[in-house]
């Protein structure tokens, strides 16, 4: 890769402009001064891809007052090159630096560093989490931190920009300083449309990025695939579908359950519960169509009763399916009773119609135990 130099000479550092020349490419203008906000808002929302043109407006400056010999277009480029970006600041922020020697600042050094590291680490760690572990909140969180950490060092070298722009004597602007330019504003308006689109047909929720929910999963107990697992009583058994379910706390959902499970994702879950108080199966199934009408819009109901062998006991298996929270939920219910006990598996996904096969299987597993009759034995 050839390395782009800066090398002092031109028209020296510090030129005053005449107060004439009309177009960019004259060697009298100057890209007039840029506020620090609007710096971070286009570098923000486009994802750090703003920088390219900030960096080759910046070498056009220096192009005409300067040294001649460089080429803006190379250094808007070279913005997009991990690593190589950082090196193209470096230079940048030392000419700026150059351009007003005589007055005494503290040098850029500590934005050079920082710049170096998240403009190195930010398109890498993207391009990882993308290509091999999936994006999730987990390897979200740092790209994001990255993004906002990548225009800081920017503004300290376009603050010293400004500051010396302010000082020269009648300059001409190729531009209204201070203003965004009209192409910058379809930018914002366009990146806002892009983001909020991909929102929506991602299916992005706020439940769905909570750091909470995405923690307790993987700070719980990752279950092998048939794998038998049982409940804080012991009454029943329940076998995992595949190898991607994960065990937490038996109350993470809701206080005195039983058993608290998360499938293939947080979007899918389980929850069991056992009840002593010789409840029937219509009590309960009574019970549970009025909870989930009310947390289920639109819903629609399914149940059919068979007699599960080994032991031989009724089993209520209910279907509800509808939105909630705008997002398609369905959730499967199995209910059965013996003796006393009563023990009912509500799965529930919002995965959509992909979801439902894995909690289907599980639900299908289900098995009350042959000595579970009586909760004065567990």
């Amino acid at each position: 890769m050839t390395e782009t130099t800066f090398d002092s000479g031109g028209d020296g550092a510090g030129t005053t402009p005449a107060p004439w020349g009309g177009r960019s490419g004259t060697p009298n203008v100057w890209h007039p001064p840029l506020s620090l906000w609007r710096a971070y808002v286009l570098s923000v929302i486009t994802l750090g891809g703003w920088l390219g043109y900030w960096a080759w407006q910046l070498a056009d400056d220096l192009r005409r007052h300067r040294n001649p010999g460089i080429e803006p277009w190379k250094i808007g480029l070279g913005m997009a090159l991990p690593l190589y970006n950082a090196l193209l600041f470096r230079k940048l922020a030392r000419e700026v630096e150059a351009l007003d020697a005589e007055r005494e600042e503290a040098p850029l050094t500590a934005s050079l560093g920082l710049f170096g590291l998240a403009a190195g680490l930010y398109p890498i760690h993207v391009a990882v989490s993308m290509l091999f572990l999936g994006w999730s909140l987990f390897s979200a969180l740092p790209a994001v931190g990255l993004l906002l950490l990548l225009p800081l060092p920017v503004l300290a070298v376009q603050s010293r920009l400004n500051r010396f722009k302010s000082g020269l004597w009648v300059p001409c602007w190729s531009g209204t300083p201070y203003r965004f330019e009209r192409g910058e504003v379809v930018l914002i308006v366009v990146m806002a449309i892009v983001i909020l689109h991909s929102s929506v047909a991602a299916g992005i929720s706020p439940d769905d990025w909570s750091l909470k929910t995405k923690l307790t999963r993987w700070q719980g107990e990752s279950l092998a695939a048939k794998t038998a697992i049982t409940g804080e009583s012991g009454h029943y058994t329940l076998t995992t579908p595949g190898d991607d379910w994960v065990r937490v706390g038996r109350n993470q959902f809701h206080e005195g359950s039983d058993l608290s499970l998360y499938g293939p994702s947080d979007k899918t879950t389980v929850i069991v519960w056992v009840e002593c108080d010789g409840e029937s199966i219509n009590e309960r199934v009574r019970f549970r169509r009025g909870e989930m009408r009310r947390a289920i819009g639109g819903l629609t109901i399914a149940e059919r009763r068979v007699l599960a062998p080994d032991p031989i006991v009724p089993v209520s298996y209910a279907r509800y399916q509808g939105t909630r929270k705008g997002r398609p939920q369905t959730s499967l219910v199995a209910t059965a009773v013996q003796g006393e006990i009563l023990v009912e598996v509500i799965a529930a996904t919002s995965e959509g119609p992909a979801g439902v096969p894995t909690i289907q299987a599980l639900i299908d597993s289900f098995r009350l135990k042959e000595d579970a009759e009586s909760c004065d034995a567990s």
